[in-house]
């Protein structure tokens, strides 16, 4: 702090004032918060299925097509589109006609995405 003093002797106060806090908190620079969520984050366009455990014990497979993100929700909806219905070693049960399966994120117990 001192030595940010002098060298801000002699020059115009607010040259000085702005520049020695950009200077204190440049090590924190990457701490900044995020403005998307997560569960934005994970949802952009990718290769990747999701395997979503519901917590009736269900287990879907398939990409998560659509989705809801209301950020004041307490959950939001998704398509899990060219799903199907899984056992716990990822087998086959069930084929899911049409769009795929519409879930809502309170159902789900947790989501795992696989290649």
């Amino acid at each position: 702090m001192v030595s940010d003093l002098r060298h801000c002797a002699g020059r115009h106060s607010s040259v000085c004032r702005s520049q020695a806090p950009e200077k204190k908190y440049e090590k924190l620079r990457g701490l900044e918060p995020d403005p998307q969520s997560i569960w934005a984050k994970v949802n952009q366009q990718s290769s990747e299925y999701a395997v979503v455990y519901l917590d009736d014990g269900a287990i879907y497979l398939g990409w998560i097509k659509e989705y809801t993100y209301v950020p004041d929700a307490e959950s939001n909806d998704f398509l899990l589109a060219g799903a199907k219905r899984v056992d716990e070693r990822l087998n086959t049960v069930y084929l899911v006609n049409g769009q795929g399966v519409y879930l809502n994120t309170r159902n789900v117990k947790r989501i795992e995405f696989v290649l």
